[in-house]
Order: structure tokens, then C-alpha cells, then sequence
């Protein structure tokens, strides 16, 4: 965990380091840092949006906290073992495309990739509780996204040991798998209930 701030700063000197060590645990425990900062964010984004402007009973205020409560604990839970799929998922398409990786190159290359979005979005979400800062907030969201991004296709491309276009297209390819299987989920959901 001490290379944290490297994500930001020196990227490709995480992704080359990873590639040589093979940690499945450090790998486990920046995805629970993942899950639990997103968790974080979606925390105080669902409980700031549901302050009201004046005086709530005792009952009114228990449920503020508890609804936001809930949800964080099913965003960890949700992310926490939806890396565990789309690893799975990056590994198929990526040896598919010629690549040679496994299991751990998969789930390293989702979860490497989100650090940098994870901090980002809890930044962005306390800016944007004070006046002014939703803006400022957004800046930071999009570049760490950004970076985000670009971490998961260096990763592909180093960890799976594959050329830049082939990196190119996995990544096309599992996140527009993985979005597309996320809408189908929340479609199929809805007609369902």
C-alpha cells in the first residue's frame, strides 16, 4: 500500500512492479481500498442529498442515515465481487485476443485501474458539499477517470504481453462488455420486479 501515491505519479512503475511480484494479495486489498472508498462516496453523496432545509423528527433523521448506510454496504459488496467477475471476464477476452495471462492479470488490471477513479470520486464528492466546489469536484473526477482508464490499458498491455492494438481492442471490448451486461442486469431487473 505504500505505493499509492505512485498510481498517480509513476503508473507504469506500479504495473511493471506488480508484474514481477504476483501478489494476489496486495491485489485483494487494493480492491477492498477500492470497494471501500466508493462505498465512502456513495455514503456521503446519498446522505448530503437528502438533508432537508429545516427541523426532522428523530424517525425522519434515523432514516436519512440508515438508507445511506445501505446503500454504502451494498456498493462495497457489489464492487468488491463484481472484481472479482470482471476479472474473470478480462482474462477470457484478453487470452481470446492472444494474450497470455491468468486469473491474477485480470483482476490486477480492473482493480489497478480503479484506484486512482476511487480517490477521485471521493474527492469530488467532498468538494462538492462545500459552495462552489461541484465544479472543482468534476476536474478531479475526470482526470482521475482518465488516469483510471489509461492504467487498465497499460496494464493489459504489460501484464498480458500483448501490443498496443491488441491492448486497444480488449479494452473496447471488456468495457463495452461489461457496461452493456450491467445495462441487460438493470433491464432485465426492472422487467422482472
Amino acid at each position: 500500500m505504500e505505493e499509492i501515491g505512485e498510481f498517480f505519479k509513476s503508473p507504469e512503475s506500479v504495473i511493471k512492479r506488480t508484474k514481477k511480484e504476483k501478489s494476489m494479495s496486495k491485489t485483494v486489498a487494493y480492491q477492498f481500498l477500492v470497494s471501500a472508498l466508493f462505498a465512502i462516496s456513495t455514503y456521503i453523496a446519498a446522505y448530503k442529498m437528502q438533508i432537508p432545509g429545516k427541523f426532522v423528527s428523530t424517525q425522519a433523521l434515523a432514516q436519512m442515515i440508515i438508507s445511506p448506510a445501505l446503500l454504502a454496504v451494498v456498493c462495497f459488496f457489489t464492487g468488491f465481487l463484481g472484481f472479482f467477475f470482471a476479472g474473470f471476464v478480462t482474462e477470457i477476452v484478453m487470452n481470446t485476443l492472444g494474450g497470455k495471462g491468468r486469473y491474477f492479470e485480470g483482476l490486477t488490471t480492473g482493480v489497478y485501474s480503479m484506484v486512482p477513479p476511487s480517490f477521485g470520486t471521493l474527492a469530488a464528492v467532498l468538494l462538492a458539499t462545500i459552495p462552489g466546489g461541484a465544479i472543482l469536484g468534476m476536474i478531479v473526477a475526470t482526470i482521475t477517470i482518465a488516469l483510471g482508464y489509461a492504467i487498465f490499458y497499460r496494464a493489459l498491455k504489460e501484464l498480458f504481453n500483448t501490443d498496443m492494438v491488441t491492448a486497444l481492442i480488449g479494452t473496447s471490448v471488456i468495457t463495452g462488455s461489461l457496461i452493456l451486461g450491467i445495462y441487460s442486469g438493470i433491464f432485465l431487473g426492472a422487467g422482472m420486479a
